[in-house]
């Protein structure tokens, strides 16, 4: 598949970058041949993701045979009254989520024990739209949440090859033949997520600096923080995997 020509210089200029997380020198270094990812969704209660709160999310396994091992998931009660919008996205209501929902600081440390044993074991995330999930996080959990492993962000990517047109997951998840069962459902997300990862890695895999994981969270940040310079109002945060991790 072609990549743009810009595409191929942002290549080289990355690797003049300096390391995409301080904490995570050993885990740069490490080689990069998945054979699974670990798929991350959430569902929340707005777009913003400095005030959401979480309604449901998935954390799951996902290999390149096809087998699919779900670390965690769950339905949240978040606490408060989730707006019309939100549950016009994802289907669920404040009625249900406070009947069938767990507790949300229960949630969030769930999410966080199941990324934190994934990243410990050197898989990598896989999130489209990794700042958003990852910046409900650090809002979310007392004491922030740390970006400690690799990530691999789909909607990156997707814009890295030169894909037209809309870049929803159900957009691209379709041009690309990969299922997504039902979009706005945490666990279809997640699954769909991880399956886009890899069909990008391995496109990528030919790549000159994109052989280590190191290479593939700066190629990824650097994308990524170019695109929201272009779209960014006054006060908008910057950066990714989170936002706020690079100065505006």
């Amino acid at each position: 598949m072609p990549i743009l020509e810009g595409c191929r210089a942002l290549f080289e200029y990355t690797a003049q970058v300096q390391p995409w997380h301080s904490a995570c020198a050993d885990i740069s270094r490490a080689a990069w041949s998945p054979d699974a990812l670990v798929g991350f969704d959430l569902e929340t209660t707005s777009p913003d993701p400095r005030t959401a709160r979480i309604v449901s999310f998935s954390v799951v396994e996902v290999h390149r045979n096809g087998s699919r091992v779900p670390l965690v998931e769950g339905l949240v009660d978040p606490g408060v009254t989730i707006p019309d919008s939100a549950s016009a996205v994802h289907g669920i209501s404040t009625a249900h989520a406070r009947q069938f929902g767990m507790n949300h600081e229960l949630a969030v440390e769930r999410i966080h024990a199941a990324i934190s044993a994934a990243w410990a074991r050197g898989l990598a995330l896989a999130i489209y739209n990794a700042p958003y999930d990852l910046t409900v996080m650090k809002h979310c959990r007392l004491g922030g949440f740390s970006v400690r492993g690799a990530v691999v962000d789909p909607l990156v990517l997707s814009r890295m090859f030169c894909r037209r047109g809309s870049h929803t997951l159900a957009a691209v998840a379709e041009s690309y033949g990969v299922e997504l069962a039902a979009a706005h459902d945490s666990s279809s997300d997640a699954v769909a997520a991880a399956e886009l990862g890899l069909l990008f890695t391995d496109l990528a895999s030919g790549l000159s600096g994109w052989s280590t994981t190191g290479d593939i969270m700066k190629v990824q940040r650097a994308l990524a923080v170019a695109q929201q310079i272009r779209r960014a109002r006054l006060g908008d945060q910057l950066g990714w995997p989170q936002l706020g991790d690079v100065a505006a």
